[in-house]
């Protein structure tokens, strides 16, 4: 049965948090300095209901066999021209989530043609997201889908040491980039 992808209802919240568990374990397991193992159910409930109420907040449900496969969340974004910066009407992908009993059986290709159907009927050329460098799968996955790298973000973990704490400001430990 292929899979079918719909708007996300309240009823839906359950398997949202489902969902978003199977990602959550991931990062958590990648980056446990910056993700939490354990997210409080409650506050999921809350969080998942207010997005499903917020205007320019989209989130939708896959299903397979009539059961949960996965979902998305993403934002249509409007950027207003900076100094710098042209106007820019956009998608922005923050969710995608396969459980894994679904992987390999088309549930991100159709999540991914329902952000492109809703960018096409918003006028929206660009669909922007980001991911984890650790997450292979996904890096794989957005890029078979014709999504190309845009931007990078560096991260340097410093290590602290104990003269750092005693004085409240770090040293350098390397010279200036050339």
């Amino acid at each position: 049965m292929p899979v079918q992808v719909r708007s996300a209802a309240e009823a839906d919240v359950d398997a949202l948090i489902a969902s978003n568990k199977v990602v959550q374990d991931l990062h958590a397991a990648a980056y446990p300095r910056d993700f939490k193992a354990v997210v409080d159910r409650a506050g999921m409930r809350a969080w998942f209901t207010s997005r499903l109420h917020e205007p320019n907040s989209v989130i939708a449900v896959a299903e397979r066999n009539d059961l949960p496969a996965g979902y998305i969340w993403f934002e249509l974004q409007t950027r207003p021209e900076t100094l710098f910066n042209l106007a820019r009407h956009r998608i922005h992908l923050h969710h995608l989530s396969v459980v894994p009993n679904a992987r390999r059986q088309g549930v991100a290709t159709a999540v991914l043609q329902f952000i492109e159907q809703r960018a096409a009927d918003d006028g929206i050329a660009d669909i922007m997201l980001d991911t984890w460098m650790a997450n292979a799968d996904a890096l794989a996955c957005f890029t078979a889908r014709g999504f190309a790298p845009l931007q990078m973000t560096f991260r340097k973990t410093l290590a602290r040491r104990a003269s750092v704490a005693a004085r409240g400001r770090p040293q350098s430990a390397s010279a200036p980039c050339r």
